[in-house]
C-alpha cells in the first residue's frame, strides 16, 4: 500500500488493515482469484510492504537468474515473495528481449501448441478472450507467454 500515492506510514497504520481485509473478502469472492494474492492478503502488513525496490532491470534479471537455474515460475515466485503474475510478466519481457527462454520449461508443448493454433486463428493481441475460450484451464500467465513467444517467432 506504501507505493500508492498519498499513503504514508499514518494512513498505512490507521486504514490498511480495513482495507486488505476487504481486498481479501473481494478476492475470495473471485472464482479465478489468485491464491497468492489471497495468501499475500493474510501476511503482516510489515510484511507485505517493501521497504527498498531495486531497479526494475535487475529484478528481471533475478528472475533470470533463478530460471536458467532451472526454477519453475512458481518456485521462483515463492522465492522472491512475489506473484506468479509478476514473475510471468518479467519472463515475458526477458522472451520478447530474445532471452533465451524454453517455453516448454513453462507449459507443457501440447498445451502450449492449443494456446498458440488459438492465438494465430483469432489474430488477437489480448488476453481475456484467450482465457473465455479455454474456460479457465488456461492461466493469464500462460496466454502472456504464449503471446511473448509466437510474437518472437516472426
Amino acid at each position: 500500500m506504501r507505493r500508492i500515492n498519498g499513503v504514508g506510514d499514518q494512513k498505512l497504520e490507521q486504514y490498511g488493515e480495513s482495507f486488505i481485509s476487504v481486498v481479501r473478502e473481494h478476492l475470495k469472492e473471485q472464482p479465478g482469484a489468485d491464491k497468492a494474492a489471497i495468501s499475500a492478503c493474510d501476511l503482516p502488513l510489515q510484511a507485505r510492504t517493501r521497504q527498498s525496490k531495486g531497479k526494475k532491470g535487475e529484478t528481471v534479471e533475478e528472475t533470470y537468474s533463478l530460471f536458467m537455474g532451472g526454477m519453475s515460475l512458481n518456485d521462483i515466485a515463492r522465492n522472491r515473495k512475489l506473484a506468479p503474475s509478476t514473475i510471468a510478466l518479467h519472463l515475458d519481457q526477458l522472451i520478447r528481449s530474445g532471452r533465451d527462454i524454453d517455453i516448454d520449461r513453462l507449459i507443457d508443448p501440447i498445451k502450449r501448441d492449443e494456446i498458440a493454433e488459438f492465438f494465430r486463428s483469432s489474430d488477437l493481441g489480448t488476453l481475456g478472450p484467450v482465457i473465455e475460450h479455454f474456460n479457465g484451464r488456461v492461466s493469464y500467465e500462460e496466454a502472456r507467454l504464449i503471446r511473448a513467444w509466437l510474437q518472437t517467432e516472426k
